[in-house]
């Protein structure tokens, strides 16, 4: 599996934002709390580290909201935060660091369900009460 090239900047995210919009934001459905973020700012903190620091506080904050109107908190993250050590793609999930602060912020705020997609296959995995599915690209 090829490594993960993309580089973010301050300068991408802008023209990203420029032409698709907001890149991390949370949407309701029902009981349903739907939270989007930019996992490739945290993947690649030291390129970016507002951005990762402004992921990881809206992460929270919806979170919390999530809690506080008896919502069920569903994630997407474009990076797997974690895979079986046995999975061909394994390498491409976030690093352990990234991976323990997410996790930390996932059992505060009672997330159980993350949607991935980045290796562009299929997994089901879970780690500390949090399942993960990652599935191929929809479009």
């Amino acid at each position: 599996m090829a490594p993960d090239t993309f580089r973010p900047t301050p300068e991408a995210l802008a023209r990203y934002r420029e032409s698709f919009g907001p890149d991390r934001y949370s949407a309701e459905h029902g009981r349903l709390r739907l939270v989007v973020i930019n996992s490739t700012s945290i993947d690649r903190p030291e390129l970016v580290p507002a951005e990762r620091a402004a992921n990881l506080e809206f992460l929270e904050a919806e979170l919390a909201a999530a809690d506080r109107l008896d919502q069920i908190p569903i994630v997407c993250s474009h990076h797997q935060w974690f895979l079986d050590a046995h999975h061909p793609a394994a390498s491409l999930a976030l690093a352990p660091e990234q991976r323990q602060t997410l996790g930390e912020i996932a059992q505060t705020g009672k997330l159980q369900t993350l949607l991935a997609g980045h290796i562009h296959g299929n997994a089901v995995d879970s780690m500390d009460g949090l399942q993960q599915i990652t599935t191929t690209a929809v479009g």
